[in-house]
């Protein structure tokens, strides 16, 4: 429940700013994507795509990318979206965009299996291939 609590919480900007101040709560966050239960993915993705909207969320992510990346097969659609979501705020910036050009395969094999992700994975896969 205390994951659901914080998820809420990452929505507002005086949210985001205390969460990041916490010492580890975005490894742990990252660490919990890995949990085989669905409803903790689903709550720990949801605030990581929130708190990657902020330059020091994103950069404390980068190190667990691969973990973030792993997600986009879940078998779990609101994961997905989630981790679709977190992906695209992370490639708005260069570190995070070179980290997924190698999503690009898997974005556009779901593209074509959920027409539920379709429209976001097409704005995802917009910002990772993005040129300035």
């Amino acid at each position: 429940m205390a994951i659901l609590c914080l998820s809420c919480l990452s929505f507002l900007e005086a949210g985001k700013l205390k969460i990041l101040a916490e010492k580890d709560c975005l490894k742990t966050l990252c660490l919990l994507l890995k949990d085989h239960i669905t409803l903790v993915r689903e709550a720990s993705s949801l605030a990581l795509a929130s708190l990657a909207q902020m330059n020091q969320g994103k950069a404390e992510i980068f190190p667990y990318f691969d973990i973030v990346a792993d997600l986009l097969l879940d078998p779990e659609e609101k994961v997905q979206l989630n981790i679709i979501e977190l992906i695209g705020s992370l490639a708005e910036h260069p570190e995070g965009r070179k980290k997924s050009m190698k999503c690009l395969e898997v974005l556009e094999n779901l593209k074509e299996k959920s027409e539920y992700l379709k429209e976001y994975i097409i704005d995802t896969v917009n910002v990772i291939t993005w040129k300035p």
